[in-house]
This record gives structure tokens, C-alpha cells and sequence, in this order.
């Protein structure tokens, strides 16, 4: 189990890191709705390593508590249904292969997933730009896996890494840590995590810092079993909140 952490973040990066924090975080006990269920959003160019991102992360969780959705063939209706069921069985749903803009129902019904009475988590993976429509306004944690040192071909211990991942995946049974009901600890996780990026980026936008800080507080309250530091998950997470307020900051100009 901690070896498959450790191989995830190696092979991935800061994306790894934001991914262990996801998962994290789908575990928090989630006092009176404290954080919506963020949406995870991996994006990248074709054949960067999205579709493997997610189903290495995935991997953590009893098949059970995943479902999977090819953008190509889902239903509307369906996806609405299953995003608002009360399946204590599925806890993350996947979108899978967005690649064309959405329209704007669909834009609606991804967004909603921060709804109260939604018990799902949402990750879409996919090329199409979301960041104006989703990755923005729903709070979205954007994902960049094109510039992954994993895709420089002549390095070894990057190609180890990778073929020990896709080996621990493929033929050891991985179960994510158990859940853990300490109030007092996740209390202690989520105020310490607000307090720090909130002093390490001040004037990012209130949803995006939230949502972040939700991330970091997963981290902190399973530290214990992480394969990195505070200091490596906060500088990670403080680099994609960055860029995220940077695309927001840019959207914003181009309304006027």
C-alpha cells in the first residue's frame, strides 16, 4: 500500500501529490457539508498519461466505489441520475474523453456536483479547455500531465517507476486507508490547512483557496501515510491554485 503510494507520486509528480490530496479529501468526514466535493479535472494533450493518471489513482478504491463513464456514450439523463443517487456503493464517478466543447446543459450538471445533497465526487478527465466554463467556476483542480518528466523517453528511473506502478495495479490487491472518525483531528486538519493558504496566497479568490484548502486538509489528516511532506504537498497545491487564479484573473479581464 505505501509502496503504491510512493510510486504514484513518483511517477507523477505534483500531480501525483494533488491526486493523493483528491483522495484524501473524498475520505474527510465531511461535517455539515464543511467543503463541497471538489471536482477533480485532469487535462492534457493526447496520449500524455491522463486516462492512466486516473485509473492508477483509482486503483486505490474498491472497484465498487468508482464508477466510469465514457463521455462519448453517456446519457444526460443517466449521468443526472447517477450523480444524485444515494449509492452509498459508488462514491466517485469518472468522465472519461472529454474532448469537444460542452454545451450548456452539460456545463450546468457538471457543476452542480457542488450541491448539497450530491454524495458524489467528480472527476473528469479529458483535452477539451474547461477552464472558463468548469474548471473555474465549479472550483475544479486543473491538471497539466503534458510537461510530466515521465515523457522524456531516455529516462530510466522514470520508465522503472512507471512499469512498477502498472505492475503493483495490475496484480496487487490495493486498498485505500480505512476511514477515520476523529472530529477533533479533522477540525485541527481543516483549520490549520485554511490558515496556511490563506497566508500563502492571500489574494487568490475565496472559492479557489477553499476548495484548495479542502485538498491540503485531506493531506493533514492522513499525513501520517503520506509519501511527502506539508512542505511538498503546500508547495504543489499552491502552484495549481496559482494557475488557477491566473486563468481566472485572465477571464475576468476579457469580460470587459
Amino acid at each position: 500500500m505505501i509502496h503504491y503510494l510512493k510510486e504514484f507520486k513518483h511517477v507523477f509528480g505534483n500531480c501525483g501529490i494533488i491526486g493523493l490530496c483528491y483522495l484524501a479529501k473524498t475520505m474527510l468526514p465531511n461535517i455539515e457539508n464543511y467543503w463541497q466535493n471538489p471536482i477533480l479535472y485532469v487535462t492534457g494533450v493526447k496520449a500524455s498519461g491522463k486516462t492512466e493518471f486516473v485509473k492508477s489513482m483509482l486503483h486505490l478504491y474498491e472497484n465498487k466505489e468508482c464508477k466510469f463513464a465514457n463521455f462519448k456514450n453517456v446519457k444526460y439523463e443517466s449521468f443526472r441520475a447517477c450523480l444524485r443517487e444515494q449509492n452509498t456503493y459508488t462514491k466517485i464517478l469518472h468522465i472519461d474523453d472529454i474532448n469537444k466543447p460542452l454545451t450548456t446543459e452539460w456545463k450546468e450538471i457538471i457543476k452542480s456536483a457542488h450541491d448539497p445533497f450530491h454524495s458524489k465526487h467528480l472527476i473528469i478527465s479529458g483535452e477539451q479547455d474547461l477552464s472558463n466554463d468548469v474548471s473555474l467556476y465549479s472550483r475544479t483542480i486543473h491538471i497539466e500531465l503534458d510537461n510530466l518528466y515521465l515523457h522524456i523517453h531516455d529516462n530510466y528511473d522514470a520508465r522503472n517507476a512507471l512499469k512498477a506502478l502498472l505492475y503493483i495495479r495490475e496484480n496487487a490487491e490495493v486498498g485505500f486507508f480505512k476511514f477515520r472518525s476523529s472530529i477533533f483531528h479533522f477540525l485541527r486538519s481543516a483549520i490549520k490547512a485554511e490558515i496556511i493558504i490563506n497566508a500563502s496566497y492571500p489574494n487568490a479568490e475565496g472559492r479557489l483557496k477553499r476548495n484548495y484548502a479542502s485538498l491540503l486538509a485531506g493531506y493533514l489528516y492522513y499525513a501520517d501515510i503520506m509519501p511527502f511532506t506539508e512542505s511538498e504537498a503546500v508547495i504543489a497545491l499552491i502552484s495549481n491554485l496559482s494557475k488557477q487564479q491566473i486563468m481566472l484573473s485572465n477571464e475576468k479581464k476579457g469580460s470587459f
